[in-house]
């Protein structure tokens, strides 16, 4: 069958991903969803530049103690956070069954301490805000093979360097680690 009309991705490889990332927030075990949105330049080379649109949220309750002076009064609440930006990488085997990748992950979101309003009123001179702006920057290093023609899957190893953390209830410590994923991806790519 032929077509007799263009489409961006005849252009523009274009492909849409999931990954999963496994590490620790807070001392505790944390698992992450991401999406990606992304192209390479230039088509059909062996040295391929990528370049990606990113989201990812954290997936299971990491619980945040709260506790002022008297230990005895601490309250746990649940963590949300969320951030997405721009991931860009290279691979020096474009054209290879296996490609492995380093790719630099920047982003801007916000973290959230899940706090009933009447406690935020009493508690707002300690805990300061419920939310907090931050800045991330993820090195990361994968390996991606061919299921298909359209199917890519891979691992990866990343860090989560987490900046701005202005809050008392939580610190730049507790949110940056190291992380281990799974990628699958779906599209055009060659």
């Amino acid at each position: 069958i032929t077509r007799n009309y263009k489409v961006l991705s005849d252009k523009i490889p274009v492909y849409f991903g999931l990954f999963n990332t496994m590490g620790t927030i807070y001392d505790a075990e944390a698992y992450l969803w991401g999406f990606e949105i992304g192209t390479f330049l230039p088509k059909k080379s062996r040295h391929l530049l990528l370049v990606k649109i990113c989201g990812t949220w954290i997936d299971n309750n990491i619980d945040i103690m709260v506790a002022q002076d008297n230990v005895k009064d601490a309250t746990s609440f649940p963590l949300q956070l969320r951030y997405g930006g721009i991931k860009a990488g290279y691979t020096p085997f474009g054209q290879s069954t296996i490609q492995p990748s380093i790719e630099l992950f920047v982003a801007g979101g916000d973290m959230a301490l899940s706090v009933n309003k009447k406690y935020y009123n009493e508690n707002k001179f300690y805990l300061k805000s419920r939310t907090n702006s931050v800045f991330i920057v993820e090195p990361q290093l994968n390996v991606e093979f061919y299921l298909t023609e359209f199917i890519k899957a891979g691992l990866g190893v990343s860090y989560r360097n987490v900046y701005n953390v202005d809050v008392p209830w939580i610190s730049k410590n507790d949110l940056s680690n190291f992380g281990f994923h799974g990628l699958f991806k779906i599209g055009k790519f060659y």
